[in-house]
């Protein structure tokens, strides 16, 4: 049994106990909404405790309710167009126990961790692929933007689906996007157009148009953005407050995408696509204060495509993908010691996937998968040695469901083969990554209640830059390794008199060994990588829904809740200053609401959001401590519709106290800021 660390008791006063507060408010209506959602409905609504399809039946994408092995959550089209979020970091707010870590402004460096994890410990699939960066083994989060975002699923210890590439399986988390541009909807035509203005002189164009036939369908959108970027923050430096605007922070990005397919038989569909995307950033580093207007430019362009083929017969199923992509990168740094720098990087990837089910009865089926990854980076610097990684990964995997139980075992290894230029000697490093999933599910009373159990191992390999790059790198990094004990529970009622309700939560306790740290070796100014790290995580997510309608289906409402605890300690060694502390830039706790209203053609929701305080290094002491902040926000928005014709008027306001508040250290965020857009889309029949 693992203790509370004593860090919270030092810590409690600086956090004027709001945790436990908010902890006390959030069971409390838990409770309260309890004793209502058991007064239990006449009948069930099918379509809640079924396979609910979020696309369509012939795109093959369906999302279980009250199915699953895995902890998890799922942000669908209507919450997004509700929220109006810029990009996949914003939507990933909306998952309990996920922090975003944010540099600031629009489209600047978003990451996310969750449960003690880092952000290269989930994998981002982009219909079914994944978006691979060898260089710094995690994605930006903030260069997806959410217009052509049709759903996100993101889980936690492993996946239920079959046909996920093998990669998938052996990451902690993974964060799967359907895009608008891979749906198939036989016989449908839609084109939407869609613009805003916003703060700091923010303003963005797209378009979204998609043509189908019987067999066949053809996409294309895009999308061109400018930010202006600067906006004024007040910043707490010890007993001083400095006022000031955050300059040199402007965008201007664009991207197109074009894509198509054919069905040739029923089950049987074809797809490609291709995409280019290009930015240049000006970005502001920290708050040096002998030097406020220090700043780096970032220019990048990334050209991929992909074919990918889907077969689904009535007892086996696969789905084949291959993708490419090229990406550049222009860094520069005026501020660098010795003069400004120019550093230039060309990444390229090559993925190939195959991944298969077969149902052997009715309640039993077997799943396999191969893929091969192939990573090249160069660049104009001595820093980077040309490596060459393989990774050659292979699963199998079963699922077995008797009466009311499900069973979920899968087993991948990857073998990585990996060398540069200096090193001519190739190294092989085999990964075991297996996991276990139990879900029992039964009717109480007309509701539906599910347990479910995980636990497995996730494994991080280290990155290009960890491995190669200078007197940094390290050739003998060890894969960082985290394993994962999940039981968790999910509870629906269905409709009844139009009201509905949902409860879901779950428990955590893991081990992270290996891990991967950056640690000064010789002197302040020589770092390098280490395998040193041994960590225990533990805690909870915890997330409530509530909505109801009128009997004419004109006014609704829904009350939305999630909170998380998070205790990830650093379990080393004893005798250094930092044993059982809590690691850096990891919140204990987290806390949404969300309260929505719609009448009519009108709706109204408010947001706020609760981020406790975080250590920036692993001394947890009262100079290392980030403060805690809240967040809220107001949308309303408007909607018309003619017959094939939609127009959508929509307005925000974020921040709307003007927090002033860091999500990283000396990385200020902007105060109250505001956006307004319009959206007018076209569906018909082809």
């Amino acid at each position: 049994m693992v203790d509370i660390p004593k860090v919270v008791n030092n810590v409690k006063q600086m956090s004027n106990s709001s945790g436990y507060l908010l902890w006390g408010y959030f069971i409390f209506t838990m409770l309260f909404s309890s004793g209502l959602l058991f007064a239990q409905p006449d009948t069930l609504n099918g379509k809640v405790f079924h396979e609910v399809e979020i696309l369509h039946k012939d795109s093959i994408l369906t999302v279980p309710q009250l199915q699953s092995t895995v902890s998890g959550a799922l942000v669908t089209r209507e919450e997004i167009e509700r929220k109006r979020p810029d990009d996949l970091g914003e939507i990933t707010r909306a998952f309990p126990g996920v922090f975003l870590r944010s540099y600031g402004g629009v489209g600047g460096l978003k990451t996310m961790n969750a449960r003690g994890l880092g952000s290269q410990h989930f994998l981002v699939l982009t219909n079914g692929m994944p978006a691979m960066f060898h260089q710094n083994g995690s994605t930006n989060l903030g260069n997806i933007q959410a217009d052509f975002i049709e759903a996100v699923k993101f889980s936690m210890g492993g996946a239920d689906e079959w046909g996920i590439p093998v990669l998938a399986k052996t990451h902690g988390g993974v964060m799967q996007v359907f895009t608008t541009d891979y749906m198939f909807i036989p016989n449908r035509s839609k084109v939407e157009v869609s613009g805003l203005y916003g703060s700091f002189n923010r303003h963005k164009w797209s378009v979204n148009t998609s043509f189908s036939g019987k067999k066949y369908f053809v996409s294309a959108n895009g999308y061109g953005m400018f930010f202006g970027g600067n906006y004024p923050f007040s910043y707490e430096n010890g007993l001083t407050t400095i006022e000031d605007t955050r300059n040199n922070n402007s965008i201007q990005e664009g991207q197109i995408r074009l894509g198509g397919g054919i069905a040739f038989k029923p089950g049987q569909l074809l797809q490609a696509g291709v995409q280019y995307y290009r930015s240049d950033k000006v970005l502001p580093g920290a708050i040096v204060f002998y030097q406020p207007e220090n700043f780096q430019t970032l220019l990048t362009s990334n050209l991929a495509g992909n074919i990918k083929y889907q077969l689904i017969r009535k007892r086996i199923k696969s789905q084949n993908y291959v993708n490419y992509g090229l990406q550049s990168t222009d860094y520069r740094n005026p501020f660098a010691l010795g003069g400004e720098s120019r550093e230039r990087y060309e990444e390229r990837t090559l993925d190939v996937s195959h991944s298969a089910g077969l149902e052997l009865s009715k309640n039993s089926s077997v799943n396999w998968g191969v893929q091969y990854i192939y990573g090249a980076l160069d660049g104009n610097t001595d820093a980077v040695k040309q490596p060459r990684r393989h990774r050659s990964l292979i699963s199998a995997g079963m699922r077995w469901k008797p009466g009311k139980w499900i069973v979920r075992v899968d087993l991948p290894v990857q073998v990585l083969t990996e060398r540069n230029h200096i090193d001519s000697n190739w190294r092989n490093t085999p990964v075991f990554t297996p996991s276990l999933g139990v879900n029992y599910r039964m009717v109480v009373k007309k509701s539906i209640l599910a347990y479910r159990l995980s636990l497995g191992q996730s494994a991080r390999v280290a990155n290009f830059n960890e491995l190669f790059f200078g007197q940094i790198g390290n050739t003998n990094l060890r894969p960082e390794k985290s394993r994962m004990f999940n039981l968790g529970m999910s509870w629906q009622s269905g409709m009844n008199r139009g009201f509905s309700a949902e409860i879901v939560a779950d428990g955590f306790i893991g081990q992270i060994s290996d891990k991967i740290v950056t640690i000064p070796t010789q002197n302040l100014f020589v770092w390098s990588v280490r395998n040193i790290g041994q960590v225990i995580s533990y805690g909870f997510d915890a997330s409530i829904s509530v909505s109801k309608r009128s009997r004419n289906d004109r006014f609704g409402g829904q009350l939305i809740q999630k909170t998380s605890l998070n205790v990830s300690r650093d379990i080393t060694d004893k005798n250094t200053a930092t044993y059982g502390h809590q690691i850096p830039y990891t919140p204990y706790w987290n806390y949404s609401g969300e309260l929505v209203a719609d009448w009519k053609f009108l709706q109204l929701s408010y947001e706020v959001g609760y981020y406790d305080f975080r250590f920036v290094l692993g001394e947890n002491i009262a100079a290392n401590v980030l403060d805690e902040y809240w967040l809220h926000s107001i949308r309303l928005s408007g909607e018309i519709k003619m017959k094939r014709v939609r127009l959508r008027i929509y307005g925000k306001v974020n921040n709307l106290f003007d927090e002033q508040y860091q999500v990283m250290r000396s990385f200020p965020m902007p105060g109250r800021n505001y956006e307004i857009g319009l959206k007018m889309g076209w569906n018909g029949k082809s």
